[in-house]
């Protein structure tokens, strides 16, 4: 399982979560580093990352994609400060 954040320099609510989202990174890695890994996409990148961004529908940052080899796109989760705990709740299905 893959963990896509999109995030920008200019995002406030990016800034803040950046800490405690990569807390929940290190600590989920740690425990489960064979099965996930998190990766973070500036979307004032390069035009890559912009049509990455169109493709995959993100609307506002920061967002989070929950991505599987197999199977794709498994959803979508607003990263703000209240829903770091549901990204790890959501997660824990693949990890049981």
């Amino acid at each position: 399982v893959t963990i896509l954040r999109f995030t920008a320099p200019w995002c406030r609510v990016c800034k803040s979560t950046s800490i405690a989202y990569e807390r929940l990174a290190k600590k989920l890695s740690r425990n489960y580093s064979s099965r996930v890994k998190f990766l973070s996409i500036d979307i004032d990148g390069t035009s890559e990352t912009n049509e990455l961004k169109e493709s995959l529908r993100v609307k506002q940052v920061p967002t989070g994609l929950i991505f599987h080899p197999s199977v794709g796109v498994l959803g979508q989760i607003k990263l703000g400060r209240t829903n770091l705990g549901e990204l790890r709740k959501r997660l824990q299905v693949f990890f049981e």
